[in-house]
């Protein structure tokens, strides 16, 4: 954080330490730049021109929207974002495998899924039933792990 001119720098302890440590003329200041506000690009977006002109290297360019087809809702804003957001881009549809109406192969998509792995990027704590006893206890879920079945959509995802 840079200090706007004319303020002297100091370290802030608190949002409200600003206005105990200023002189007034540095509360003058500070309200004076508070009413004209540093302009600030508001989005990291090419500009619209920008979108509707793609390079060489894109043109004829096809994205595939993946989706299911019980969720035309869905396929529907992401068609409406992308015409939006990139107009000269043309979509295909493509249709994702669904958990709850497609058969899925035992041999190709695992039933179940063990905590381990997951126990070194997130934080376990102790399950319990509906009377308060332990099911699993937060170390369980690192070592040896709990398993889980997936659920129908996991396994089509």
């Amino acid at each position: 954080h840079l200090p706007r001119p004319g303020l002297k720098p100091f370290r802030l302890k608190s949002p409200n330490a600003a206005r105990r440590a200023a002189v007034p003329s540095q509360i003058a200041t500070m309200a004076a730049s508070a009413l004209s506000p540093i302009p600030r690009a508001r989005s990291r977006s090419p500009p619209r021109a920008a979108a509707l002109k793609p390079g060489s290297s894109l043109q004829g360019l096809t994205a595939l929207l993946l989706g299911l087809e019980r969720r035309p809702d869905r396929r529907q804003r992401g068609e409406d974002m992308l015409a939006k957001e990139v107009p000269w881009l043309r979509t295909e549809f493509f249709r994702a495998t669904d958990g709850k109406l497609d058969t899925i192969p035992d041999d190709e998509v695992a039933k179940t899924w063990n905590t381990k792995n997951n126990s070194n990027y997130g934080a376990y704590e102790d399950v319990m039933d509906k009377e308060g006893k332990i099911l699993y206890t937060a170390a369980q879920f690192a070592d040896p792990g709990v398993d889980y079945a997936f659920s129908p959509g996991e396994r089509g995802c």
